[in-house]
């Protein structure tokens, strides 16, 4: 019962600690968290270019070595679509199966 009413102490002891506010930034270093974020935004940009830079080389390359040169995607077809489900004329959803699932038919949980 003592360590548990010195932990309560403590606790009560430390509460206003816990919610001191930290004093208001100064000038200076309100200045040099801007400098920071500047400096870090410059890096960002930086390395957003050289990023797209290497995408776009690496798709040039591949459009080159795949024979694709100046060629656009012109989509799915809509044979190489999966057909997950069965769809019946004039439905407004896919319908599932026909076949109840196993779990319809297992025995109940003991």
């Amino acid at each position: 019962m003592k360590p548990v009413r010195t932990l309560l102490i403590a606790a009560v002891l430390a509460a206003p600690l816990a919610h001191a506010k930290l004093p208001p930034p100064t000038p200076e270093e309100i200045a040099a968290q801007q400098e920071r974020q500047k400096q870090d935004e410059a890096r960002l940009a930086k390395e957003k270019e050289q990023l797209e830079r290497a995408q776009d080389r690496i798709a040039e390359r591949y459009r080159k070595e795949s024979g694709q040169v100046g060629q656009t995607s012109g989509g799915v077809r809509k044979e190489d679509l999966p057909q997950n489900t069965k769809q019946q004329a004039g439905g407004a959803a896919p319908e599932g199966g026909q076949r109840q699932s196993a779990e319809a038919h297992s025995a109940p949980a003991k």
